[in-house]
Order: structure tokens, then C-alpha cells, then sequence
């Protein structure tokens, strides 16, 4: 069916957008899988695969906020402020 994309395909896509800006997203998951999509089309990709999450379960763990915490502080006098963002665009 036109514009359906394996499980994968899509998980790839939604990767790319978290990880990325739009931008290199779209050209690096072009050149690893052939296939051209737009920025609001892997937007819909990532709404899809995201679909029903909670900010619970794709933030970090506690354990790892504070390995990252210690690893910034490292030489410095005051600890790290650290902030949590969430983007719902």
C-alpha cells in the first residue's frame, strides 16, 4: 500500500528524528535505507511510534541522570544544574 512503511522503517525514522535535526535526519536515513521522506512525514513516523508513551518511559533512569551528573562535575567546583527537556512538537 502506498506510503506504508515496515515497523522498521518507521523506527528508523523516529530514531533519526530524536537524534538528529530534521534536516540530517532525513538525508542520513536516506542514504542508509534508499528511501526519501520528508520532515513532516517522519514527524508522523515518530507521533506513530511514540504513540502512547509517557514522559516515564523515554526519559533516562535515575542511575544514569547521576552518572551523567558525575561526569560533567568532574573538576568542577559546583555541581551541574541539570534540566529536563521534552519536545511536543
Amino acid at each position: 500500500m502506498p506510503g506504508r512503511h515496515h515497523l522498521d522503517v518507521q523506527q528508523a525514522a523516529a530514531q533519526g528524528v530524536v537524534e538528529l535535526p530534521d534536516d540530517t535526519a532525513q538525508r542520513v536515513f536516506r542514504d542508509l535505507t534508499g528511501v526519501s521522506m520528508g520532515s513532516e512525514r517522519m514527524q508522523t513516523k515518530t507521533n506513530q511510534v511514540a504513540q502512547g508513551l509517557t514522559v516515564l518511559e523515554v526519559a533516562p533512569a535515575r542511575e544514569e541522570i547521576e552518572r551523567r551528573i558525575a561526569e560533567v562535575a568532574v573538576g568542577k567546583g559546583r555541581r551541574p544544574v541539570v534540566g529536563l527537556g521534552i519536545d511536543g512538537a
